[in-house]
């Protein structure tokens, strides 16, 4: 007959004490990569929401027979969709009560800027870098300013820590985004 003790089957403290080294020293090393692409991803994101909201502002112009405007609050960092009210007569395009406010204010992620820092050169088909504050769609979806005249060259620039975005409106209503790198301007 043979009498073996059983094995214990667990770690000894030893064991667990260098796996936890070895994940403590593996997060300090991902770290910083990981930040770059959290904030590459919120550059990204906050063009593509803009961007977004562009495409609804076209489409809702269109389909109330109306104006919409997309303002941007360059100081706190948000967006918001407003549409002209056509039904009140007494309404004027420059009558800031006639605006309605759609889906709620939008903001930037975290670190996300409006602006262009020392950016001289337009994303393609634009004559010059300019923040626009306020774009404006006619009910054909063409952009236009707060009168109603033809505009080509909306562009809302985005400042993530040093890395650029630019939505822009061309004057048929086409929506594009772009990212800055390498001094050019890439589609996103």
């Amino acid at each position: 007959m043979d009498s073996k003790k059983p094995k214990n089957g667990g770690y000894s403290s030893v064991e667990l004490i260098m796996v936890f080294c070895m994940l403590l020293v593996s997060g300090v090393i991902a770290t910083p990569s990981l930040r770059g692409i959290l904030s590459a991803y919120r550059g990204s994101s906050a063009a593509r929401n803009i961007s977004a909201q562009m495409h609804l502002a076209r489409i809702r112009a269109g389909s109330d027979f109306t104006r919409t405007q997309l303002s941007l609050d360059t100081v706190n960092n948000t967006f918001q969709l407003r549409v002209y009210d056509n039904d009140d007569p007494t309404c004027t395009v420059s009558t800031p009560s006639c605006w309605k406010l759609e889906g709620g204010i939008n903001s930037l992620g975290n670190g996300v800027s409006f602006g262009y820092g020392t950016i001289s050169t337009p994303p393609p088909g634009l004559g010059a870098v300019a923040q626009s504050t306020d774009v404006y769609f006619n009910s054909r979806g063409m952009p236009v300013t707060m009168s109603g005249s033809p505009v080509a060259d909306y562009a809302v620039y985005l400042n993530n820590n040093g890395k650029y975005y630019a939505v822009t409106v061309s004057v048929t209503g086409l929506v594009s985004t772009f990212r800055y790198a390498n001094s050019t301007w890439s589609a996103l």
